[in-house]
């Protein structure tokens, strides 16, 4: 497993016995960041490696609409 997937799991509080299981299961196998998020749902912990962002009501789009107008830029370069 790769440094980098290394440390996202460490940095994510994942234990270390949880960690050396995941490099188990993916030694020798192309890494997966699909397969390693259902794995660590498995083991009770939340997906680190993709983000659903249709599933997350923070950003809706209606909700910022109101917020901005458009500024013509026009009067900035007229000369």
């Amino acid at each position: 497993m790769e440094r980098s997937v290394l440390n996202a799991l460490k940095a994510s509080d994942v234990k270390e016995e949880d960690i050396k299981f995941l490099e188990q299961k993916f030694k020798g196998k192309f890494f997966n960041v699909e397969e390693c998020d259902k794995e660590l749902v498995k083991l009770g912990y939340e997906p680190i490696f993709v983000i659903d962002y249709d599933e997350d009501d923070y950003y809706e789009d209606d909700e910022y609409d109101d917020e901005y107008e458009k500024i013509s830029q026009k009067k900035y370069f007229d000369d």
